[in-house]
């Protein structure tokens, strides 16, 4: 009897090691991770991880959050900022782009001042230091000082 089982799980350890391909999975929509993973604040956050690895942090992390992860978009500089390319409406590149900033700022704001902000997460984890200049009365300059 014992040599059956043994018999048996060094046929399950061989069928492991035969079978064991790397899984392809998506979970999810791809297009926040995606533009996580080119911004300029997961190169400084992230700044030795492969790109996979990035948009499988951001992927876990939209599960968990949705907001803090596309307010990890935003950069205040125009050229860095990963939220203007979020396909939010069909005609949304026709629209002034420093408008666009303007607006979706506001509703940043509004959004995070409704929800509002786990300060004990915020000084525990750096990817949440970006939710701190949407706050009513701060801007990115006053967030970076309180942190």
């Amino acid at each position: 009897m014992r040599e059956n089982e043994d018999e048996e799980n060094q046929n399950m350890a061989n069928e492991d090691e035969s079978n064991s391909k790397e899984a392809f999975v998506i979970w999810g929509r791809p297009e926040i991770p995606k533009l996580f993973a080119t911004s300029h604040y997961s190169q400084k956050l992230l700044k030795n991880h492969p790109f996979v690895l990035k948009k499988a942090i951001c992927s876990a992390r939209f599960q968990q959050d949705p907001l803090n992860e596309i307010l990890n978009l935003w950069s205040p500089i125009m050229s860095e900022n990963q939220a203007l390319h979020l396909n939010l409406h069909p005609l949304q590149k026709h629209i002034n782009q420093a408008r666009l900033v303007e607006h979706l700022e506001q509703i940043n704001t509004q959004h995070v001042n409704r929800v509002g902000i786990d300060i004990n997460l915020l000084v525990d984890h750096e990817h949440w230091h970006n939710q701190l200049q949407f706050l009513s009365g701060l801007g990115p300059r006053k967030a970076q000082r309180y942190i």
